[in-house]
This record gives structure tokens, sequence and C-alpha cells, in this order.
């Protein structure tokens, strides 16, 4: 009986644990770490912030540590490229929220200038003064 309480007790304890980044991958090169971490969701820069701490603590001996997040539904492509938010420990600690920056930014490129439509090759020469008829 005290086995089956046990089982339990370890069960509820394990289903409870907030598990608050994955890491993906990790590539050490010299003195230099760098590691991407999936997120579950996009949390706040203070998380964010103190899940870097905590990977920077745990790699002390690194002179500079960059951490890539990641979202779940935006993992990274095989350059590493897609990150959501980065930080980087070289030595002072710097904080990027790259995803709400590409969010603003592509809001303002649809408000700004929209993209121009044609219905072929010819329009959009004569569109650019481009387009000369031969006799």
């Amino acid at each position: 009986m005290k086995k089956l309480v046990c089982v339990v007790l370890l069960f509820i304890i394990a289903s409870c644990t907030n598990k608050k980044y994955e890491v993906i991958k990790e590539n050490v090169n010299a003195n230099i770490c760098r590691i991407q971490i999936k997120i579950p969701e996009k949390i706040p820069e203070k998380q964010l912030e103190s899940i870097a701490n905590e990977l920077r603590n745990d790699r002390k001996g690194y002179d500079k540590l960059w951490i890539s997040f990641y979202l779940p539904d935006l993992l990274p492509d095989i350059d590493g490229n897609g990150a959501w938010a980065v930080a980087s420990f070289t030595p002072n600690f710097e904080m990027n929220i790259l995803g709400e920056k590409i969010a603003a930014d592509k809001q303002n490129y649809k408000a700004a200038a929209p993209f121009p439509q044609y219905q072929n090759a010819i329009e959009v020469l004569k569109a650019n003064n481009d387009y000369q008829k031969h006799v």
C-alpha cells in the first residue's frame, strides 16, 4: 500500500511541474556556447531573462553564451534561423524579442506601402515607363 501511495504522489508531483523550456540543441566551440531553446508559448521578457540567467549559471565556464528562443510552431531551420527571441552574455546580458518587432514591422509595412497589382507584364512595363510600342 505504501508503494502505491508513493507512486501516486510521485505521479501527481511530476504532472504538476511546469516545464519552462526544452533544450533543442547546444553547440560548444572553444569558449563559446550557443543554445537553442524551445519555449511552450510567448512569455514575458522577465521570464525569458530568468531562463537565460538559469542557463548562464549552469554554463559559467564559457566566455560567451548565445541563447535563441523558439516557439513550438516556429522551430529553427538548418541554419538556426527563426528565433522568436535571443539573449546573449558577451559578457554583459542583452535580450531582444524579435517576434514582436517582426510582427510590428509587417503591420507597418502593409499600412505604408500596398503592393501594386498588375494583370500582365505589359502593365508592369507601362507603369514604370519602360514600354515602347514598335511600329
